[in-house]
């Protein structure tokens, strides 16, 4: 009989606190993302929907002067706790470049998102986007899990044209994210 209830405390426990949620994360979205919130129309975490678990691509990507990535894009790089790790969401979309001491900047229409680690010249394009998504901000909540919060455009069948708030939780021991999407909430302003 102890055993038994044993086994099912142990099942709750996994189902309850075993699976990433956005909710899980509520004070990170009150704090550090709270800007990201508030350019959305009735944002609520809880009518966020879990639509897909999927790995990392892990494309390799070489930085050909190292030195000079960190010069150009160190204020955009978000780091892990420890410092290990760093996320880059701008460098494969936005190509920066110095000229005669000035910055030139050219951009593409795709976005790419990196996960590289602190000091190495090579980093995995963990993400890639075409137009209908697009990440806004990411946030690191231990030092091998984050989370991107971004815009999407509903799915072909949907009536909706607004952009919807989709929430990416990226864990680097899994190699792997959990991705959510609130339907009942619309995009009201850009976020910056």
């Amino acid at each position: 009989m102890k055993r038994s209830i044993l086994t099912l405390l142990l099942i709750f426990f996994i189902n309850a606190y075993g699976q990433t949620s956005p909710t899980n994360y509520q004070t990170v979205f009150q704090t550090q993302l709270k800007s990201w919130t508030k350019c959305f129309k009735d944002f609520n975490l809880e009518n966020f929907e879990k639509v897909n678990e999927q790995s990392f691509e892990s494309t390799e990507t070489e930085i050909s002067d190292l030195n000079e990535y960190y010069e150009l894009y160190q204020p955009l790089l978000i780091y892990s706790g420890d410092k290990t790790k760093f996320l880059d969401l701008y460098s494969l979309q936005l190509n920066l470049k110095k000229v005669n001491n000035k910055l030139v900047a050219t951009t593409e229409i795709d976005q790419g998102i990196l996960l590289c680690d602190a000091g190495k010249s090579t980093c995995k394009r963990i993400l890639f986007f075409g137009t209908i998504r697009y990440i806004e901000d990411a946030v690191w909540v231990s030092d091998h899990q984050f989370i991107l919060a971004g815009t999407s455009l509903p799915e072909e069948e949907s009536p909706q044209s607004e952009n919807i708030p989709v929430i990416y939780i990226g864990d680097t021991n899994s190699q792997s994210f959990d991705v959510y999407i609130n339907k009942k909430s619309t995009k009201i302003k850009h976020y910056s």
